[in-house]
């Protein structure tokens, strides 16, 4: 693998890393201290993660040259229409293999979890920021 590749790739999981320890921070800082109902925290931890995953994706590991405010207002749009298309993804997967089929859990969220990780990078690198150089 190309040294360039591999740095951003390792960029990628770092922040991705960073974002779900946030989601998870999020959330349990709105359902304990501010006393939200789960689904309101989920959604509240949802929205903010994607926004610092977009803000990080887009400067540290697709280095975005867009600026103007109408160009980074559709590219955050773009980025968030992408996660949220994997996440019914996520739930669909979840619905049908756990819910209906009865597979067992974990396995199941695991593979789909690797799938959305992987559909993420390339939505972001083939949709959100096309024009971006890498690293």
């Amino acid at each position: 693998m190309h040294n360039k590749t591999f740095i951003h790739l390792m960029l990628y999981g770092i922040f991705g890393a960073l974002t779900t320890i946030l989601a998870w921070f999020i959330y349990w800082a709105a359902t304990r201290m501010l006393a939200m109902r789960p689904m309101t925290a989920s959604v509240l931890a949802w929205f903010l993660a994607v926004l610092f995953s977009y803000a990080t994706n887009r400067k540290y590991v697709f280095h975005s040259k867009v600026s103007t405010f109408t160009g980074i207002i559709k590219e955050c749009l773009s980025f968030m229409a992408s996660r949220l298309g994997t996440g019914i993804f996520d739930l669909v997967v979840t619905f049908i293999f756990i819910e209906w089929l009865n597979f067992y859990d974990m396995p199941v969220k695991i593979i789909s979890n690797i799938i959305v990780v992987i559909l993420n990078y390339v939505f972001s690198k083939l949709l959100v920021f096309k024009g971006a150089q890498q690293a």
